[in-house]
């Protein structure tokens, strides 16, 4: 079938430049093919106005038809100079490609594999540009997460200290979320010790080091005390954190979720032993996504 050749910007792209070359005589055309398209891929004309665009770029960045015809600065205001310029080039004639870019939005890293370069009009001038883009966040954090892992039990064989091997869990949780600071605590004797949390302030660690778990103890203590996940969304108004207002402002701690580090069920029927908590805190009144 026609629409499963434009199952990736590569193939996207190929067609697409075939097509330009009567680009103003076939707009239609071209937005009967590349709106079927699986890539996220728009054509713009030389004051970036949109021409044409694929369904699943209105998808990716939240849009809807109505852009055609409107400049792309005007639909996203804020684009960081850096694109502005690339735009620039390609415009010039310039062809620029990124295997893997990093986006910051609301927060969570996207990355982005992406394509732009000029079409011609008939004379052979240069009409404008096109864009190609393929979010292949979940590919590169699959990739990073298997990376890690591996890296993780040749730390343990090799008898790492146990802080640098929490450190790299730390960093991994980080490198996915830009604005997340991670946190690794130790259980024992009922109480929480600080194992590793690189980006927050030592002096939080000091605070709550040997915190007396319970089921009202802020994210983390409540969540070794009931042994399962703990969502606090907001620090301001979450009772779980009535006794730790004072930090949470101090250190910019408005959200914080915490899940348990279980061991199997000991067959005692007590349950599964927690030897710790891994939280995730945001800076921001906060839910965690899905992919999160």
């Amino acid at each position: 079938a026609v629409w499963s050749l434009l199952g990736s910007s590569r193939r996207a792209r190929v067609i697409a430049e075939a097509m330009t070359r009567d680009l103003r005589a076939s707009e239609s055309r071209m937005q009967l093919f590349l709106g079927h398209a699986v890539a996220a891929v728009a054509m713009f004309d030389r004051d970036m106005r949109y021409l044409v665009f694929s369904r699943r770029w209105l998808a990716d960045y939240g849009l809807d038809e109505s852009i055609r015809g409107r400049s792309h600065y005007e639909v996203f205001p804020d684009i960081p100079e850096r694109w502005k310029e690339i735009h620039r080039r390609c415009l010039a004639g310039a062809i620029e490609q990124c295997d893997a870019d990093a986006f910051d939005r609301g927060g969570v890293r996207q990355w982005l594999r992406w394509d732009v370069r000029p079409w011609h009009d008939a004379d052979g001038s240069i009409g404008g540009i096109m864009m190609f883009a393929e979010d292949i966040t979940q590919q590169l954090e699959a990739t990073r997460l298997r990376e890690t892992t591996v890296a993780v039990i040749e730390a343990v064989a090799g008898q790492r200290p146990l802080r640098d091997v929490l450190a790299m869990i730390t960093s991994l949780a980080e490198s996915l979320d830009c604005e997340v600071r991670a946190s690794v605590l130790l259980l024992r004797d009922g109480r929480l010790h600080t194992g590793a949390g690189p980006s927050l302030p030592s002096e939080y660690h000091a605070a709550i080091d040997g915190l007396q778990i319970g089921p009202e103890v802020g994210s983390c203590g409540t969540a070794a005390f009931l042994r399962r996940l703990v969502i606090v969304t907001d620090t301001e108004t979450d009772a779980k954190w009535a006794s730790f207002r004072e930090f949470s402002r101090r250190y910019e701690l408005r959200s914080c979720w915490s899940q348990p580090i279980l061991a199997p069920d000991g067959g005692d029927g007590a349950g599964p032993r927690v030897y710790g908590t891994l939280a995730m805190y945001h800076r921001t009144v906060r839910a965690p996504t899905v992919q999160q």
